[in-house]
């Protein structure tokens, strides 16, 4: 993810990040990493959404941001930024403007808009729960945003944000 000036990578299942330097994606110090660790559980995958890095877990979620710092010191948690909801998997979350959707560990479809929303319906429920979802994305068709999950073994549920009805 990109975030002020930073490029920010993740460890693959461990919990620590590290950043660019400051407008200098190509320059990583090993010294610029911090560690999540509100859970022991392994980031599955970060996210930025306005000035706010966001690093999903399988069962929660941390909050974090800029510090106005350089080097070691530019990111750090926001406190009472973590949430106990985590992401199903690695490609189950799609941004969209002002906003982003993700499958949580627990099963539910969320909006994301600062904070995540439950807008899942029991049927879309049972298929994550039967069916193995693969993917999520977003696109645009007159005038209506719309958020896919395409499963691998059955029909895609589609969520149009506009009049909030899945189909």
């Amino acid at each position: 993810e990109y975030l002020g000036g930073y490029t920010i990578l993740t460890e693959r299942n461990g919990r620590r990040l590290q950043w660019s330097g400051l407008a200098d994606p190509a320059a990583f110090n090993g010294m610029d990493f911090a560690s999540a660790e509100t859970t022991d559980k392994p980031i599955i995958r970060a996210m930025v959404w306005r000035d706010t890095l966001i690093l999903f877990k399988s069962e929660s979620l941390e909050q974090w941001t800029r510090t106005g710092l350089a080097g070691p010191d530019a990111f750090a948690r926001i406190p009472g930024g973590d949430i106990e909801t985590g992401l199903r998997d690695f490609g189950l979350i799609t941004k969209f403007p002002n906003g982003a959707a993700f499958v949580s560990s627990d099963g539910r479809v969320y909006l994301w808009a600062g904070t995540p929303a439950p807008i899942s319906s029991p049927p879309v429920e049972v298929a994550l729960t039967e069916h193995k979802p693969e993917t999520m994305f977003y696109y645009e068709r007159r005038g209506h945003g719309i958020i896919c999950i395409a499963f691998r073994d059955c029909p895609a549920w589609c969520y149009d944000i506009a009049t909030g009805e899945w189909h």
